[in-house]
């Protein structure tokens, strides 16, 4: 079958002849020749393709699509149940088969039941895909989705760009978080309130008058507050750290209210 089809593609389609030699070569068993199908990795197949679509679209390839550090291989890699079947790499393969020519398009993306369509052969079981592309979804930074419409594009959807600036910040000293927000906590007006006084991001205790009136301390990003008599102190965020103050002082124990109550009221017969 593969013969005829590779001389119909010289005779009819020469676009196609890249993919069905390069399909030839690696003694592909197949029955069918699916989207999925198509070695994208192939750099002839790859050549092939940057002629005919609009854009250059082989970084997109090397990074999601096909190739060993693409996103795919990397997911079959480490889930050796995906690995056994290609499964992330045939879903990667046959959404840009079918969706790249359309991206831009009103209706661009292709529907989630044709890449199921385009990424399984018959016999299989429909799970590993579904799962192969979630795990796509979630991790390819060019793969975008809309409802239930997947494609991939030349820029990196917004939610990766967001979750790899995120990554990158907290995996360092956090100097890039932190500063900014402690100066914006110090440029906050200072607003009448109950409070003698408001105090954002103190240094140290120092910086906070001892005396006996009710101040307001509002901890820097990464100071910790730790109760005490919990075993394990654990830590907490700063807003947490302030209401848990606020309740604390606002709410005497019992034993202050008593001992109020006999001052105020004098001695008192705990019968009555």
């Amino acid at each position: 079958m593969l013969a005829t089809v590779r001389v119909e593609a010289h005779g009819e389609d020469g676009r196609t002849r890249a993919g069905i030699d390069s399909l030839l070569r690696s003694e592909d068993s197949s029955p069918l020749i699916l989207p999925c199908s198509i070695p994208l990795g192939d750099p002839r197949v790859t050549s092939e393709l940057a002629g005919r679509l609009p854009d250059y679209w082989h970084p997109v390839i090397d990074a999601d699509v096909d190739g060993r550090e693409s996103s795919s291989f990397k997911i079959d890699r480490e889930t050796p149940h995906l690995g056994a079947l290609h499964a992330t790499r045939r879903v990667a393969r046959a959404i840009f088969v079918g969706a790249t020519p359309n991206v831009g398009a009103t209706n661009q993306g292709l529907e989630v039941r044709r890449v199921r369509l385009g990424a399984t052969f018959a016999g299989d079981k429909p799970g590993p895909i579904s799962d192969a592309l979630n795990r796509l979804a979630a991790t390819a930074p060019h793969l975008y989705v809309d409802r239930d419409r997947y494609w991939f594009d030349r820029q990196q959807n917004v939610t990766r760009t967001a979750r790899d600036d995120a990554e990158r910040l907290l995996a360092g000293d956090r100097h890039e978080v932190r500063e900014p927000i402690v100066a914006k906590l110090k440029e906050q007006p200072r607003a009448r309130s109950e409070f003698a006084s408001i105090h954002y991001a103190p240094a140290g205790g120092a910086d906070v008058a001892d005396e006996p009136r009710a101040r307001l301390v509002v901890l820097e990003p990464d100071a910790a507050h730790r109760v005490p008599g919990l075993g394990q102190a654990r830590p907490r965020t700063a807003h947490q750290g302030v209401h848990y103050d606020q309740r604390r002082s606002s709410h005497p124990p019992p034993e202050t209210a008593r001992h109020r109550g006999r001052s105020e009221g004098g001695s008192r017969d705990p019968q009555s």
